[in-house]
């Protein structure tokens, strides 16, 4: 008898961005294997304009800090004058003040359990 393999039931529509491709790749399979729908995108104006249009819109938004071009704050600012109800988990490898309002932060290097608990938190927020 053959086994049937299934893929997981997927748990929430994700859109994760990091200019680093490697990162982007690893958190994939991390959230991916986990039952994530996962969209990239490689920088904040990528980001903000795939949020946009998205059809069926997006759960949460994992997106790094600091990239070139538009950084994840200013990426965040200009997707909520859109779609002021949406959540996210910036990521940086460094520290500096940022307005977490409706926002989780996890520092990088971080344990993939730390990330896979924080998506299931913001998730489950109201």
């Amino acid at each position: 008898m053959a086994k049937v393999i299934r893929s997981p039931s997927k748990c929430g529509r994700i859109l994760l961005v990091d200019d680093e491709e490697m990162v982007r790749k690893a958190i994939r399979l991390i959230l991916g294997f986990g039952g994530y729908e996962i969209v990239e995108a490689v920088d904040g104006e990528d980001a903000v304009h795939k949020y946009i249009e998205a059809s069926p819109p997006f759960d949460l938004i994992v997106i790094d800090l600091d990239m070139p071009r538009l950084n994840g704050e200013e990426a965040m600012a200009r997707i909520r004058s859109h779609h002021p109800e949406a959540k996210a988990i910036l990521l940086s490898g460094g520290v500096r003040a940022v307005n977490l309002e409706r926002m989780q932060f996890l520092q990088k290097p971080f344990d993939i359990q730390q990330l896979i608990g924080l998506v299931r938190e913001s998730l489950q927020a109201a």
